[in-house]
C-alpha cells in the first residue's frame, strides 16, 4: 500500500506516516521505510511524472 502510494505521488515520508497511522503496525516501520525508498527510486528511474504535479 505504501509502496504504490509513494511511487505514484513521489512522497516517501507521507506514504510511511499514512500507512503507519492507518494500520497501527509500528513494528514494521523499518521494512515500510525500505519499501517506500525502493519504490521512490524505481519510480524516478523509470521516469514519468507524479500524479499531483
Amino acid at each position: 500500500m505504501s509502496g504504490l502510494f509513494t511511487a505514484s505521488v513521489r512522497s516517501p515520508m507521507v506514504g510511511v506516516v499514512l500507512t503507519l497511522e492507518l494500520t497501527g503496525a509500528y513494528a514494521v516501520t523499518l521494512p515500510l521505510v525500505a519499501t517506500c525508498l525502493a519504490a521512490s527510486l524505481v519510480a524516478r528511474a523509470l521516469g514519468g511524472s507524479p500524479i499531483y504535479e
